[in-house]
């Protein structure tokens, strides 16, 4: 079986990468808009609001109503936790304290009904887009070759095992003429999900 760093490399080392980014981004998939759009721009780095939650839906996540209330009602938890999570930190430079951190804010929004695995990180990677991956079973499968089970540090040993790949992302978004907010894990992301699920897709 092919390693991961292997899987990742047959996914954006071809020609058609740039394009399928290019598409992506380029209007018609809601998703798009995730990590670009301004008017979802959160004003605090260590709290869940509600452009966190229009972001989010985006992806096709709504949050249902017990989802809001929970993050409304675990705050003052959430806050402290994620004021422990780097900022400026990438997934490739990331330390084993630094993961800690994410699967501690991970750990407390398990505790909120109606949010699961996909939507947690979804949220989280729209707090730390350049520290936490989004989960979506087409990736995961493609990558991992199953559809579950753990991603985050896996996808960080790979990067940092091998520092091509984060050259070639960031390569990929430059000749995309993507915007520079787009971290390199969602290039990848968007990548491998046009690839193996949304290429023939109008949104997200």
């Amino acid at each position: 079986m092919s390693s991961i760093g292997d899987r990742i490399h047959e996914y954006i080392d071809g020609d058609d990468a740039i394009r399928l980014l290019a598409k992506y981004y380029g209007g018609g998939y809601t998703g798009s808009r995730f990590d670009t759009a301004v008017q979802l721009e959160s004003p605090d780095p260590n709290r869940f609001t509600a452009h966190d939650i229009a972001a989010v839906a985006t992806l096709s996540v709504p949050l249902p109503g017990s989802a809001v209330a929970g993050l409304f009602d675990r705050e003052t938890e959430l806050e402290k936790l994620l004021q422990e999570v780097p900022i400026d930190v990438d997934l490739v430079d990331a330390s084993e304290a630094d993961l800690k951190d994410v699967f501690s804010v991970q750990h407390e929004l398990d505790k909120i009904d109606g949010i699961g695995h996909v939507t947690r990180s979804k949220l989280l990677a729209h707090k730390r887009p350049r520290l936490v991956p989004i989960r979506d079973q087409y990736v995961l499968m493609a990558l991992l070759g199953v559809g579950h089970g753990p991603f985050t540090k896996p996808l960080r040993d790979a990067l940092a095992a091998d520092p091509s790949i984060v050259e070639r992302l960031d390569a990929l978004r430059s000749e995309a003429q993507i915007a520079p907010s787009v971290a390199a894990i969602r290039v990848l992301d968007v990548v491998v999900w046009m690839t193996a699920h949304g290429g023939g897709q109008v949104e997200d």
